[in-house]
């Protein structure tokens, strides 16, 4: 399946309250990509074009996201600027997560 076709998979991001957010847009991105056997290149383009409103933005017009080279770049950047969540709740998740008996750890 083309990349163009999978691609169509990943939601729109708006760096805003409608939608995915950032965390979750990059985690469906990297998915989306691994099954379509995507290279690094192809990760970067389609996430700079999945992006709407603010996060166009940002995307477009940022220095650093112009200077990025890799995804692996872009995913600490968008990150950086986008993710909001307060590390409390983070914090709190992270020990309230229970592995169940038939999951695996990646």
């Amino acid at each position: 399946m083309s990349a163009l076709m999978l691609a169509d998979m990943v939601p729109s991001f708006t760096g805003g309250d409608k939608g995915p957010d950032v965390g979750v847009f990059l985690k469906i991105l990297e998915q989306v990509g691994r099954l379509g056997g995507w290279r690094d290149s192809e990760l970067l383009c389609i996430a700079l074009c999945k992006m709407i409103g603010a996060a166009h933005d940002f995307a477009w017009w940022d220095d650093g996201v112009a200077a990025a080279a890799t995804f692996s770049e872009f995913k600490y950047l968008a990150l950086k600027r986008f993710d909001t969540e307060p590390l409390i709740f983070k914090t709190e998740r992270f020990s309230n997560a229970r592995q169940e008996a038939d999951e695996e750890v990646r």
